[in-house]
Formats: C-alpha cells, sequence, structure tokens
C-alpha cells in the first residue's frame, strides 16, 4: 500500500484510528507520517467543538401543542392587506451569495465533512486506554530513572501558522524562551509545543523526540526519564545496556529498552502506540 493510499485511509476511518481500533498498518503509518497526525490532531480539536452542541436543549412541553392552537384560535381574524403596487425603475438586488470563509476547524469541517462527522463518534474514546488518572495517589519525583540525564539539540521545529509561538523551554518560575533550530537542550528542560507547532529532538544517546502540537514535556534531572504532561510525542529510544527509560505520566510510567513508540496524555487517560519492541506499563501501585 502506497503512502498516499495511506493517508487516504486514515482520512476514511479517522474515527477508528480515535478510538483506538484502526488497522495496525494504519496505526504504524500514523508514526512517520506528520500529516496524518495533523489530521488526527484537526479531528479532536473539531469534536471537542462539536461535543457541547445541543447541551442546552431541552424537551417541549407536553402540552405545548394544545397551547398554541388555544392561543391561535383567540387571535381575532386580521383584514386581509392589499397587495403592494409594483415599484416602478427600481433595480433588481443581486443576492449576495458569498459564504464566509472558515478558517482554523471551521476549515477542516468544511474540507472533511465525513471525517470531521465520523470524528465525534468517536472522540470519547481513548486510544489504548491503560490507567486512569483517578488512580494517581504520588508524585511523579518516584518514578525517576537512574543513568545519564537526557539532553540534545532541537533537530527540526515546523509551525503551520505565522502567529505561532514555536518551541518554547520554560523554568519552573514560568519564564519561557523560544528555541531554535541546534538550540541546546539541558536536563530539567521544560519543553512547550503550541497548537500550531511540532519540534524534534535529537538527544546526545541516539533517541529522538518528536513533540506534537500542543504538547508539555519535561527532561527530568535524574536518569533517561521524561515527564509528558499534556500531549503527545513520537520517541524513537536508542537501546543502552546500562538500563532502560522511562516516561511519567500523572497516572503511571511507561519503561522502555530500544523501542519506537507513540505516547499521547490527556486529562483523564494515557496511551501507547509500539511500532518496534515492546514496552512495560506501570500505574501508580505498581501493577503491570
Amino acid at each position: 500500500m502506497t503512502l498516499s493510499s495511506l493517508c487516504q485511509q486514515v482520512e476514511e476511518h479517522i474515527s477508528e484510528v480515535l478510538d483506538g481500533t484502526g488497522a495496525p498498518e494504519l496505526r504504524e503509518h500514523l508514526l512517520d507520517c506528520d500529516a496524518c497526525r495533523d489530521l488526527r490532531h484537526e479531528a479532536e480539536r473539531a469534536a471537542e467543538l462539536i461535543a457541547p452542541a445541543g447541551s442546552d436543549f431541552t424537551l417541549a412541553p407536553a402540552d405545548l401543542r394544545a397551547r398554541l392552537e388555544t392561543a391561535l384560535a383567540a387571535q381575532p381574524e386580521a383584514a386581509p392587506k392589499a397587495p403592494p403596487e409594483p415599484a416602478e425603475n427600481t433595480p433588481k438586488q443581486k443576492a449576495n451569495l458569498e459564504m464566509p470563509k472558515a478558517n482554523g476547524i471551521l476549515s477542516f469541517l468544511k474540507q472533511r465533512p465525513l471525517a470531521a462527522a465520523i470524528a465525534v463518534s468517536g472522540a470519547a474514546a481513548a486510544l489504548l486506554f491503560f490507567v486512569n488518572s483517578a488512580s494517581n495517589q504520588h508524585g511523579a519525583s518516584s518514578w525517576l530513572s537512574n543513568g545519564s540525564s537526557w539532553q540534545g539539540v532541537v533537530r527540526n521545529i515546523s509551525q503551520a501558522s505565522a502567529n505561532a509561538k514555536g518551541l518554547e523551554i520554560c523554568t519552573d518560575a514560568g519564564a519561557c524562551e523560544r528555541a531554535q533550530v541546534n538550540h541546546r537542550i539541558r536536563p530539567g528542560s521544560h519543553l512547550k509545543t503550541d497548537p500550531f507547532t511540532r519540534a524534534t529532538l535529537r538527544l546526545d544517546d541516539g533517541s529522538e523526540l518528536t513533540l506534537d502540537q500542543g504538547t508539555e514535556l519535561v527532561l527530568n534531572e535524574a536518569g533517561r526519564s521524561a515527564q509528558l504532561k499534556l500531549g503527545s510525542i513520537v520517541a524513537d529510544i536508542a537501546h543502552q545496556k546500562n538500563g532502560s527509560a522511562s516516561f511519567v505520566l500523572d497516572s503511571g510510567k511507561v519503561e522502555v529498552l530500544g523501542t519506537k513508540f507513540a505516547l499521547r496524555a490527556q486529562p483523564g487517560f494515557s496511551s501507547v502506540e509500539v511500532s518496534r519492541g515492546a514496552v512495560k506499563l506501570i500505574d501508580r501501585r505498581d501493577r503491570q
């Protein structure tokens, strides 16, 4: 199956992609295709906007029809109106059929109506849900790995809007600076991408991390470990003889050796999709 046909399959089956029931070849394709991950991101945002639609709907009172009929019957009959005299020399008004231009999510809904419609049906499901954040009973600091700390450089930054903030490196106090390609990433760095930016990091141990749009990731100061606070990443982790690496979530952690996988974290759920190798999933109660 060609790359273009796989992209078409992702668009046609975006609902299954969102709820985690998509074909294995589509899930693997998402790990390497930025455009399809963008499509999934847009579909999720569209579903979030559409989900509240109709939330204020209330059923009409059971006696509404009878009340309307009674009110209409009580109205006096109006005298017939004389037809208006035809206007002379009045130029015909041209109907304005120009539709307002859509942007952002509205553009997505207009360009992909089928994908947007079926995205709503899968918006409530988490991909490969494995732990619920309600079981969170410990702090993330107890999950740090041993070994050399992760650090590296920014290999690539891709922005879909001229107004994008790009990749930001922030301190615990909230001060942020905008990173550029080849910017050095130190242990303890708090990395953020906005909804229009994707960034790829090349770590010194040979691992590679891609932060998708709207992602927050912290490289821990101790060990080959990072905390995914929000969003999604694609990680290609280099194998090391001295031990594994780990990604900490609000609801648990993922331990890896030499593995390529996608990891997502949203309020209330976390998910992982493995393309190569294997991972170990551990919740806050040390259950695997």
